[in-house]
């Protein structure tokens, strides 16, 4: 389980000052989640581990009966004349303890599978979450870019002209005989404007 999530050294100095839903700023965000997953993983060993341990215990039970239960064979089996009895007795205990024993790692097994299994789902849908944080971070990151360079192209103006222009030869046809044509260009800003002018002499 691995997420990737964009290094800190391409996060943009602004980024403290755009805020999550929830009202926190993205960093502090980021930081709340990770700390979310560490927390997570932590009571998943907890939980792991005190199962375990109880398992253990009843392990430690388990083993203190069976030594009990061995001594008591053990006198029975040197005062008692049916030894036969005794030893299939002893045999049918064996055999009842090594089921418990096998049981219970059975079920300590099963609690701990499904702790894990459980742990998983939640892990999967924080991941879940964290993702979608990261793609919002990063559409808020390229929104505040491109927001930062159509600012960037309204500043630049353009310069502003207002020159005459003659058009020579073939540019220029005249009107009647002693009239020509005089282009008169205004460029302020965009579009260019441009002005037919007739002069007579």
């Amino acid at each position: 389980m691995e997420t990737s999530s964009p290094p800190s050294s391409s996060l943009s100095p602004n980024l403290h000052e755009i805020s999550s839903s929830d009202g926190l700023p993205i960093q502090q965000s980021l930081l709340l989640s990770e700390s979310l997953k560490i927390l997570t993983v932590f009571c998943i060993k907890y939980d792991i581990a005190s199962i375990l341990v109880s398992g253990f215990q009843g392990l430690r039970n388990m083993r203190s009966q069976l030594y009990s239960a061995a001594a008591y064979f053990e006198l029975s089996y040197i005062n008692d004349d049916q030894k036969e009895i005794l030893v299939t007795t002893l045999k049918d205990y064996a055999v009842k303890a090594i089921l418990n024993a096998v049981d219970h790692l059975g079920s300590v097994s099963s609690k701990v599978n499904s702790v894990v299994s459980g742990e998983v789902d939640e892990v999967s849908v924080a991941e879940s979450e964290v993702s979608c944080i990261e793609q919002r971070l990063r559409t808020w990151q390229a929104s505040i870019d491109h927001e930062g360079l159509s600012q960037q192209a309204l500043s630049l103006r353009a310069p502003k002209y207002h020159e005459r222009y003659i058009l020579p030869g073939k540019l220029t046809a005249p009107i009647c005989n002693d009239a020509l044509i005089i282009l008169d260009i205004a460029w302020i800003g965009s579009p260019i404007i441009l002005h037919f002018l007739l002069f007579l002499p």
